[in-house]
């Protein structure tokens, strides 16, 4: 079984849902090892299941899927989470789009793959 679609909402506008933005913030504030951290709720039981099968590491990365396009911008507040961690060195980054959930999305991913490769 395979976990919820992205929204008509995100693939035709970049808007990811509220719950999903909140719980990558949520998880954040557990800092170096927030992937540990991440929950969804879901609407639909058998997505609550197939949600609780998942490794830490596998929830995290679904979530940084389904907000990799989001263009949402990130709350004051969390732009330091992007300039924290350095991003605004990486090359890749969309300069436009700097502080979006997307942007952060992406440089998660990068950290996770390091740190999956390095454990």
């Amino acid at each position: 079984m395979s976990g919820p679609k992205k929204s008509e909402m995100l693939e035709k506008y970049g808007h990811a849902g509220g719950h999903l933005r909140d719980a990558l913030l949520e998880a954040l504030e557990h800092h170096d090892d927030w992937w540990k951290h991440v929950e969804v709720e879901f609407l639909h039981e058998r997505h609550n299941r197939w949600w609780k099968r998942l490794s830490h590491r596998s929830r995290a990365r679904w979530l940084l899927g389904q907000l990799w396009t989001c263009s949402d911008t990130l709350p004051s507040l969390y732009h330091s989470e992007l300039t924290d961690r350095q991003a605004d060195q990486d090359p890749e980054l969309d300069r436009e789009n700097f502080f979006t959930y997307g942007t952060l999305a992406r440089v998660l991913a990068k950290e996770l793959k390091e740190a999956t490769a390095a454990a």
